[in-house]
């Protein structure tokens, strides 16, 4: 989030349970979210939204880590299950649907044994920082194609294998 909004020039305040900003983008009203909640309580955010400005699950567009895809890997998807991921089961359970698009960013498995915990709230190595910008890059890419032509044409240009 805080990359788009350094894109897109929408500045980021503190409100409530979400670091939140408002703009157009691609000739659209957006609002960037970061939860300030738990992880595993991620759907508290989405209540929020939901209250404050009516919006339904066909408005969000979801980012998160994915272990399960290799570092730098995004996949985009206009629904689906939580997949183990506990912040899109809260959002899931909220929104009381798994309709809800998203992009899965992948940040890979630990290869040590510090844990799956450990390896999520770590840092990167410097090859694996780049890797990891070159797909938020990507992801920043991919959000103004969904904005501007909407989630199948961001999936046929951003599903690829390449990172």
């Amino acid at each position: 989030m805080d990359h788009l909004s350094r894109l897109w020039g929408v500045r980021l305040y503190r409100r409530n349970l979400v670091t939140m900003g408002q703009g157009i983008v691609a000739g659209q009203e957006v609002v960037l979210v970061k939860p300030r909640t738990f992880m595993n309580n991620s759907g508290v955010a989405a209540q929020y939204l939901i209250s404050r400005f009516g919006v339904s699950q066909d408005d969000f567009m979801i980012i998160y880590d994915e272990m399960d895809l290799p570092l730098g890997r995004i996949r985009i998807r206009p629904e689906g299950s939580a997949a183990g991921h506990n912040g899109m089961r809260s959002i899931i359970s909220v929104l009381d649907s798994q309709r809800c698009a998203r992009i899965r960013v992948g940040i890979g498995r630990p290869h040590t044994s510090q844990g799956d915990i450990g390896y999520v709230l770590g840092s990167f190595t410097k090859q694996e920082n780049d890797v990891v910008q070159r797909s938020v890059d990507r992801v920043a890419q991919a959000v103004g194609v969904f904005l501007a032509d909407g989630i199948n044409e961001a999936m046929n240009q951003f599903n690829q294998e390449s990172s």
